[in-house]
Protein backbone atom coordinates (compact mmCIF):
# COMPACT_ATOMS: atom_id res chain seq x y z
CA UNK A 1 0.00 0.00 0.00
CA UNK A 2 1.51 3.17 -0.96
CA UNK A 3 0.83 5.82 1.91
CA UNK A 4 0.28 9.64 1.31
CA UNK A 5 3.48 10.43 3.34
CA UNK A 6 5.57 8.23 0.82
CA UNK A 7 4.56 10.38 -2.09
CA UNK A 8 6.38 13.26 -2.69
CA UNK A 9 6.42 15.81 -5.58
CA UNK A 10 9.88 16.13 -6.15
CA UNK A 11 12.78 13.98 -5.66
CA UNK A 12 14.78 15.39 -2.99
CA UNK A 13 14.65 17.13 0.17
CA UNK A 14 13.93 20.80 0.79
CA UNK A 15 16.74 21.91 3.32
CA UNK A 16 15.85 25.32 5.10
CA UNK A 17 18.00 27.87 2.71
CA UNK A 18 16.83 26.60 -0.04
CA UNK A 19 12.65 26.39 1.52
CA UNK A 20 13.32 30.52 2.17
CA UNK A 21 15.24 30.97 -1.02
CA UNK A 22 12.52 29.24 -2.94
CA UNK A 23 9.57 31.58 -0.76
CA UNK A 24 11.03 34.26 -1.24
CA UNK A 25 11.51 33.77 -5.32
CA UNK A 26 8.11 32.57 -5.01
CA UNK A 27 6.48 36.15 -3.68
CA UNK A 28 8.78 38.30 -5.67
CA UNK A 29 8.04 36.37 -8.60
CA UNK A 30 4.23 36.95 -8.21
CA UNK A 31 4.40 40.81 -7.45
CA UNK A 32 6.56 40.89 -11.09
CA UNK A 33 3.84 38.44 -13.02
CA UNK A 34 1.14 40.78 -11.56
CA UNK A 35 2.59 43.96 -13.92
CA UNK A 36 5.92 42.67 -15.55
CA UNK A 37 4.71 41.62 -18.92
CA UNK A 38 2.67 44.81 -18.95
CA UNK A 39 5.24 47.71 -18.37
CA UNK A 40 6.22 48.00 -22.15
CA UNK A 41 2.35 48.33 -22.94
CA UNK A 42 2.15 51.04 -20.28
CA UNK A 43 4.88 53.15 -21.79
CA UNK A 44 3.40 52.81 -24.99
CA UNK A 45 -0.88 53.43 -23.64
CA UNK A 46 1.38 56.14 -21.83
CA UNK A 47 2.38 58.20 -25.27
CA UNK A 48 5.99 56.72 -25.67
CA UNK A 49 7.05 55.37 -29.08
CA UNK A 50 8.46 52.29 -29.83
CA UNK A 51 11.44 53.47 -30.24
CA UNK A 52 11.25 55.55 -27.09
CA UNK A 53 10.61 52.32 -24.90
CA UNK A 54 13.70 50.30 -27.07
CA UNK A 55 15.87 53.11 -25.90
CA UNK A 56 14.77 52.70 -22.04
CA UNK A 57 15.40 49.12 -22.53
CA UNK A 58 18.46 49.63 -23.87
CA UNK A 59 19.52 51.69 -21.11
CA UNK A 60 18.43 49.44 -18.67
CA UNK A 61 20.37 46.47 -19.69
CA UNK A 62 23.59 48.73 -20.00
CA UNK A 63 23.31 49.90 -16.66
CA UNK A 64 22.42 46.33 -15.25
CA UNK A 65 25.40 44.87 -17.08
CA UNK A 66 27.90 47.22 -15.84
CA UNK A 67 26.18 47.25 -12.71
CA UNK A 68 26.17 44.27 -11.50
CA UNK A 69 30.48 44.45 -11.76
CA UNK A 70 30.13 47.35 -8.69
CA UNK A 71 27.43 45.57 -6.98
CA UNK A 72 29.13 42.15 -6.71
CA UNK A 73 32.14 44.10 -5.12
CA UNK A 74 29.83 45.38 -2.60
CA UNK A 75 28.07 41.99 -1.84
CA UNK A 76 31.82 40.49 -0.62
CA UNK A 77 31.48 42.72 2.22
CA UNK A 78 27.73 42.70 2.83
CA UNK A 79 26.81 39.79 1.75
CA UNK A 80 24.44 37.67 -0.44
CA UNK A 81 21.17 38.48 0.79
CA UNK A 82 21.75 41.55 1.61
CA UNK A 83 22.37 42.33 -2.00
CA UNK A 84 18.61 41.13 -2.54
CA UNK A 85 17.34 42.76 0.58
CA UNK A 86 18.68 46.01 -0.58
CA UNK A 87 17.28 45.52 -4.22
CA UNK A 88 13.51 45.48 -2.82
CA UNK A 89 13.26 49.30 -1.98
CA UNK A 90 15.21 49.67 -4.84
CA UNK A 91 12.52 47.78 -6.77
CA UNK A 92 9.67 49.77 -5.18
CA UNK A 93 11.48 52.95 -5.84
CA UNK A 94 11.47 51.99 -9.78
CA UNK A 95 7.52 51.17 -8.86
CA UNK A 96 6.97 54.37 -7.44
CA UNK A 97 8.00 56.11 -10.32
CA UNK A 98 6.23 54.72 -12.69
CA UNK A 99 3.05 54.94 -10.78
CA UNK A 100 3.95 59.03 -10.82
CA UNK A 101 5.31 59.13 -14.50
CA UNK A 102 2.24 60.91 -15.71
CA UNK A 103 2.81 63.74 -12.88
CA UNK A 104 6.78 64.08 -12.98
CA UNK A 105 7.23 63.15 -16.30
CA UNK A 106 10.69 61.14 -15.33
CA UNK A 107 13.67 60.87 -17.86
CA UNK A 108 13.62 57.34 -19.26
CA UNK A 109 17.58 57.29 -19.00
CA UNK A 110 17.19 58.01 -14.73
CA UNK A 111 13.99 55.72 -14.51
CA UNK A 112 16.04 53.17 -16.27
CA UNK A 113 18.79 53.46 -13.65
CA UNK A 114 16.61 52.98 -10.93
CA UNK A 115 15.47 49.75 -12.31
CA UNK A 116 18.68 48.45 -13.75
CA UNK A 117 20.07 49.00 -9.86
CA UNK A 118 17.43 46.96 -8.60
CA UNK A 119 18.10 44.28 -10.78
CA UNK A 120 22.09 44.11 -10.45
CA UNK A 121 21.83 44.11 -6.87
CA UNK A 122 19.30 41.48 -7.28
CA UNK A 123 20.19 38.52 -9.91
CA UNK A 124 24.29 38.34 -9.07
CA UNK A 125 22.72 37.45 -5.54
CA UNK A 126 20.01 34.91 -6.74
CA UNK A 127 22.41 33.10 -8.55
CA UNK A 128 25.02 32.70 -6.07
CA UNK A 129 22.32 32.07 -3.40
CA UNK A 130 21.25 28.64 -5.69
CA UNK A 131 24.58 27.96 -6.77
CA UNK A 132 25.51 27.54 -3.32
CA UNK A 133 22.19 26.40 -1.35
CA UNK A 134 21.29 23.37 -4.30
CA UNK A 135 22.88 19.82 -5.01
CA UNK A 136 25.31 19.16 -7.44
CA UNK A 137 23.39 15.90 -8.82
CA UNK A 138 19.45 17.58 -8.08
CA UNK A 139 20.08 21.03 -9.36
CA UNK A 140 18.10 21.03 -12.92
CA UNK A 141 15.19 19.35 -10.75
CA UNK A 142 15.59 21.95 -8.18
CA UNK A 143 15.82 24.74 -10.50
CA UNK A 144 12.07 23.19 -12.21
CA UNK A 145 11.05 22.84 -7.82
CA UNK A 146 11.96 26.81 -7.74
CA UNK A 147 9.73 27.46 -10.96
CA UNK A 148 7.24 25.35 -10.32
CA UNK A 149 6.58 27.12 -7.06
CA UNK A 150 6.61 30.32 -8.16
CA UNK A 151 4.27 29.64 -11.71
CA UNK A 152 1.84 27.67 -9.19
CA UNK A 153 1.46 31.41 -7.44
CA UNK A 154 1.94 33.44 -10.77
CA UNK A 155 -0.71 31.45 -13.21
CA UNK A 156 -3.28 33.94 -12.67
CA UNK A 157 -1.62 36.95 -11.59
CA UNK A 158 -1.02 38.11 -15.13
CA UNK A 159 -5.15 37.68 -15.21
CA UNK A 160 -5.15 39.48 -12.13
CA UNK A 161 -2.90 42.26 -13.02
CA UNK A 162 -5.02 42.68 -17.03
CA UNK A 163 -8.12 43.10 -14.98
CA UNK A 164 -6.93 45.68 -12.38
CA UNK A 165 -4.83 47.83 -15.49
CA UNK A 166 -8.10 47.54 -17.79
CA UNK A 167 -10.60 48.46 -14.77
CA UNK A 168 -9.10 50.62 -12.12
CA UNK A 169 -5.47 51.93 -13.90
CA UNK A 170 -2.04 50.90 -13.36
CA UNK A 171 -1.60 53.14 -9.92
CA UNK A 172 -3.66 50.77 -8.08
CA UNK A 173 -1.37 47.49 -9.56
CA UNK A 174 2.53 49.76 -9.01
CA UNK A 175 0.93 50.33 -5.29
CA UNK A 176 -0.45 46.50 -4.55
CA UNK A 177 3.20 45.34 -6.55
CA UNK A 178 5.21 47.35 -3.98
CA UNK A 179 3.83 45.75 -0.80
CA UNK A 180 4.35 42.65 -2.35
CA UNK A 181 8.30 43.17 -2.66
CA UNK A 182 7.94 44.42 0.99
CA UNK A 183 6.68 40.83 1.60
CA UNK A 184 9.17 38.98 -0.33
CA UNK A 185 12.37 39.55 1.54
CA UNK A 186 10.87 38.51 5.26
CA UNK A 187 12.20 34.92 4.64
CA UNK A 188 15.58 35.38 3.61
CA UNK A 189 15.69 37.07 7.37
CA UNK A 190 15.60 33.00 8.65
CA UNK A 191 18.75 32.36 7.30
CA UNK A 192 22.41 32.90 7.85
CA UNK A 193 24.53 35.41 5.63
CA UNK A 194 26.25 33.89 2.83
CA UNK A 195 29.82 35.65 1.55
CA UNK A 196 31.59 35.59 -2.04
CA UNK A 197 35.02 36.48 -3.01
CA UNK A 198 34.58 38.28 -6.57
CA UNK A 199 38.29 39.05 -8.57
CA UNK A 200 36.76 39.69 -11.85
CA UNK A 201 38.83 40.47 -15.43
CA UNK A 202 37.06 41.03 -18.80
CA UNK A 203 40.38 39.44 -20.19
CA UNK A 204 39.25 36.39 -18.69
CA UNK A 205 36.01 36.83 -20.02
CA UNK A 206 37.38 36.06 -23.56
CA UNK A 207 39.52 33.60 -22.98
CA UNK A 208 39.25 30.55 -24.99
CA UNK A 209 37.62 29.04 -21.95
CA UNK A 210 34.49 31.21 -21.12
CA UNK A 211 34.30 32.70 -25.07
CA UNK A 212 32.00 30.10 -26.31
CA UNK A 213 29.82 30.33 -23.02
CA UNK A 214 29.44 33.63 -23.27
CA UNK A 215 28.69 33.89 -27.09
CA UNK A 216 25.09 31.88 -25.38
CA UNK A 217 24.57 34.39 -22.93
CA UNK A 218 24.68 37.45 -25.54
CA UNK A 219 22.10 34.71 -27.41
CA UNK A 220 20.24 34.66 -23.96
CA UNK A 221 20.34 38.63 -23.94
CA UNK A 222 18.69 38.50 -27.40
CA UNK A 223 15.97 36.14 -27.16
CA UNK A 224 14.98 38.15 -23.15
CA UNK A 225 14.79 41.49 -24.93
CA UNK A 226 12.25 40.07 -27.82
CA UNK A 227 10.26 37.59 -25.95
CA UNK A 228 10.00 40.38 -22.75
CA UNK A 229 9.46 43.34 -24.75
CA UNK A 230 8.99 43.24 -27.81
CA UNK A 231 6.68 40.37 -28.19
CA UNK A 232 3.83 41.75 -25.17
CA UNK A 233 4.26 44.73 -27.68
CA UNK A 234 3.55 42.84 -30.83
CA UNK A 235 0.54 41.00 -28.82
CA UNK A 236 -0.78 44.40 -27.21
CA UNK A 237 -0.34 46.43 -30.76
CA UNK A 238 -2.30 43.28 -32.28
CA UNK A 239 -5.12 42.81 -29.87
CA UNK A 240 -5.06 46.31 -28.07
CA UNK A 241 -6.09 45.47 -24.08
CA UNK A 242 -4.36 44.57 -21.62
CA UNK A 243 -6.84 41.63 -20.24
CA UNK A 244 -5.91 39.85 -23.15
CA UNK A 245 -2.49 40.59 -22.85
CA UNK A 246 -2.74 39.02 -19.50
CA UNK A 247 -4.97 36.16 -20.59
CA UNK A 248 -2.03 34.81 -22.97
CA UNK A 249 0.24 34.90 -19.81
CA UNK A 250 -1.86 33.12 -17.74
CA UNK A 251 -2.25 30.19 -20.42
CA UNK A 252 1.55 30.42 -21.31
CA UNK A 253 2.27 30.18 -17.18
CA UNK A 254 -0.62 27.35 -17.02
CA UNK A 255 1.47 24.97 -19.70
CA UNK A 256 4.74 26.18 -18.33
CA UNK A 257 4.01 24.76 -14.85
CA UNK A 258 3.09 21.70 -15.93
CA UNK A 259 5.87 21.06 -18.82
CA UNK A 260 8.19 22.17 -15.64
CA UNK A 261 7.37 20.11 -13.04
CA UNK A 262 7.11 16.57 -15.86
CA UNK A 263 10.61 17.83 -17.61
CA UNK A 264 12.46 18.87 -14.48
CA UNK A 265 11.47 15.24 -12.06
CA UNK A 266 13.91 13.76 -15.16
CA UNK A 267 16.54 16.38 -16.76
CA UNK A 268 19.07 14.65 -13.97
CA UNK A 269 18.54 11.35 -15.25
CA UNK A 270 19.30 13.29 -19.36
CA UNK A 271 20.86 14.08 -21.59
CA UNK A 272 21.06 17.82 -20.74
CA UNK A 273 23.18 18.76 -24.00
CA UNK A 274 20.52 16.70 -25.87
CA UNK A 275 17.43 18.27 -24.63
CA UNK A 276 18.42 21.94 -25.04
CA UNK A 277 19.37 20.96 -28.81
CA UNK A 278 15.82 20.36 -29.03
CA UNK A 279 14.31 23.10 -27.22
CA UNK A 280 16.59 25.58 -29.41
CA UNK A 281 15.62 24.26 -32.72
CA UNK A 282 12.02 24.25 -31.31
CA UNK A 283 11.89 27.55 -30.04
CA UNK A 284 13.73 29.05 -33.24
CA UNK A 285 11.20 27.25 -35.11
CA UNK A 286 8.47 29.09 -32.99
CA UNK A 287 10.25 32.52 -33.34
CA UNK A 288 10.06 32.26 -37.32
CA UNK A 289 6.40 31.62 -36.65
CA UNK A 290 5.82 34.66 -34.54
CA UNK A 291 5.43 37.47 -37.35
CA UNK A 292 2.52 35.75 -38.80
CA UNK A 293 0.36 35.81 -35.69
CA UNK A 294 -2.64 38.57 -36.15
CA UNK A 295 -5.65 37.59 -33.80
CA UNK A 296 -6.31 36.28 -30.29
CA UNK A 297 -6.45 32.30 -31.14
CA UNK A 298 -2.87 32.18 -33.24
CA UNK A 299 -1.68 33.81 -29.70
CA UNK A 300 -3.25 30.95 -28.01
CA UNK A 301 -1.78 28.50 -29.71
CA UNK A 302 1.78 30.03 -29.96
CA UNK A 303 1.81 30.98 -25.97
CA UNK A 304 0.31 27.60 -26.00
CA UNK A 305 3.42 25.66 -27.71
CA UNK A 306 6.05 28.48 -26.31
CA UNK A 307 4.72 26.69 -22.60
CA UNK A 308 5.90 23.33 -23.70
CA UNK A 309 8.97 24.48 -25.59
CA UNK A 310 10.81 27.03 -23.03
CA UNK A 311 10.72 24.18 -20.50
CA UNK A 312 13.17 22.26 -22.91
CA UNK A 313 15.53 25.19 -23.25
CA UNK A 314 15.46 26.71 -19.28
CA UNK A 315 15.87 23.08 -17.38
CA UNK A 316 18.41 22.05 -18.90
CA UNK A 317 20.71 25.07 -19.59
CA UNK A 318 20.59 26.31 -15.73
CA UNK A 319 21.13 23.04 -14.67
CA UNK A 320 24.35 23.26 -17.31
CA UNK A 321 24.94 26.79 -16.18
CA UNK A 322 25.10 26.66 -11.92
CA UNK A 323 26.85 23.58 -12.52
CA UNK A 324 29.66 25.11 -14.53
CA UNK A 325 29.45 28.38 -12.01
CA UNK A 326 30.04 26.01 -8.93
CA UNK A 327 32.73 24.44 -10.44
CA UNK A 328 34.74 27.81 -11.24
CA UNK A 329 37.15 29.30 -9.09
CA UNK A 330 35.52 32.46 -8.92
CA UNK A 331 31.91 31.70 -9.30
CA UNK A 332 30.75 35.19 -8.53
CA UNK A 333 32.94 35.78 -12.07
CA UNK A 334 31.58 33.37 -13.81
CA UNK A 335 27.67 34.66 -13.09
CA UNK A 336 28.93 38.45 -13.92
CA UNK A 337 30.04 37.27 -17.08
CA UNK A 338 26.40 36.18 -18.27
CA UNK A 339 25.21 39.32 -16.73
CA UNK A 340 27.21 41.31 -18.61
CA UNK A 341 27.02 39.59 -21.83
CA UNK A 342 22.92 39.28 -21.61
CA UNK A 343 22.45 42.83 -20.77
CA UNK A 344 25.48 45.11 -21.83
CA UNK A 345 25.75 42.97 -25.12
CA UNK A 346 22.97 41.23 -26.12
CA UNK A 347 19.69 42.98 -24.64
CA UNK A 348 21.51 46.44 -25.91
CA UNK A 349 22.18 44.69 -29.50
CA UNK A 350 18.56 44.42 -30.09
CA UNK A 351 17.35 47.06 -28.30
CA UNK A 352 19.58 48.79 -31.05
CA UNK A 353 18.69 46.61 -34.11
CA UNK A 354 14.92 47.42 -33.02
CA UNK A 355 15.83 50.95 -32.92
CA UNK A 356 17.36 51.59 -35.97
CA UNK A 357 15.37 49.61 -37.93
CA UNK A 358 11.48 49.34 -35.82
CA UNK A 359 10.91 46.03 -37.59
CA UNK A 360 9.43 43.35 -35.73
CA UNK A 361 9.49 40.46 -38.49
CA UNK A 362 13.43 41.53 -38.11
CA UNK A 363 13.81 41.35 -34.38
CA UNK A 364 11.32 37.84 -34.08
CA UNK A 365 13.69 36.38 -37.03
CA UNK A 366 17.06 37.29 -35.14
CA UNK A 367 15.39 35.91 -31.99
CA UNK A 368 14.92 32.65 -33.85
CA UNK A 369 18.84 32.32 -34.96
CA UNK A 370 19.93 33.67 -31.32
CA UNK A 371 17.98 30.44 -30.04
CA UNK A 372 20.34 28.54 -31.98
CA UNK A 373 22.90 29.27 -30.36
CA UNK A 374 21.68 27.52 -27.12
CA UNK A 375 23.03 24.29 -29.31
CA UNK A 376 26.37 25.06 -28.41
CA UNK A 377 25.75 25.56 -24.62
Amino acid sequence: MIRWQDVHLFRFNFNKELSSFFISYAVRNFAYALVGIFIPAFFLSSGYSLKAIAFYYLMNAFFMGIGCILTCSLLTKIGVKHGILISAPVTITHFLMLYSLDTYHWPLTLLALVGASASAFYWPAFHIEFVKSSDHDHRSEEFSAMNVCSYVVMIFAPLAGGFLATYFGFHILFIIVSVILCISSIPLFFTEERYEPFDFSIKNMFSKENFKDVSVFFSNGVINFTGGVLWPLFIFIALGTFLALGILSTVLMCIVTVSNYLLGRVADRLNKHALLKIGAVLGAALWFVKPFASVFRHFVVINSVEGLTSSFVDIPFFGIFYNRAQRKIDTMEYIIFRELALNAFGVVFAALVFLLVGSFKLSFILAGIANLGYMFF
